[in-house]
């Protein structure tokens, strides 16, 4: 009976999604439900709209958890602020990595040099100086894309 077959099945996806909506762990709600993570990728692979309702309760989770973290900056809390700051500010200058932006004609750069000058300390540490000062020099300028090529280099923190 190829009609029952589908008719558990949706009511498989249907006790799957209430489960996860709840918790919003896969896992769990495959273990909860009986259901083979196997075929959980299956059903979202074949089927659209299991996967764009999949889709619906993560992004209703999310959205809860960023009114959660707006409530949190609302109410002054300097941990959730330097979160968003560093997650949504990078433009500004809050991200956890310096950005170093140098003008380059027909250059080469030996990297493998660069990483090791990179990883002597004094001159890290002299490099994020400059670049602190050369960010506040140049704060109002337009840069020019064209002409620059933009470094990131993460530090260890």
């Amino acid at each position: 009976m190829p009609g029952a077959s589908k008719g558990r099945s949706a009511f498989r996806k249907k006790k799957w999604a209430e489960h996860y909506s709840k918790n919003f762990n896969r896992s769990d709600a495959c273990k909860a439900t009986g259901v083979n993570r196997t075929t959980l990728w299956r059903w979202m692979k074949e089927d659209k709209s299991f996967s764009e309702a999949v889709w619906e309760i993560e992004e209703s989770v999310l959205d809860v958890a960023e009114s959660k973290l707006m409530e949190l900056v609302h109410g002054g809390n300097l941990q959730a602020i330097k979160f968003l700051l560093r997650s949504k500010a990078r433009e500004r200058g809050y991200g956890d990595r310096l950005e170093i932006a140098q003008t380059v004609k027909n250059e080469t750069i030996d990297v493998k040099r660069l990483e090791l000058l990179l990883s002597d300390s004094c001159i890290r540490n002299a490099l994020e100086k400059l670049a602190v000062e050369s960010l506040e020099d140049t704060t109002d300028e337009k840069q020019n894309t064209a002409q620059n090529q933009r470094v990131e280099l993460e530090w260890d923190r």
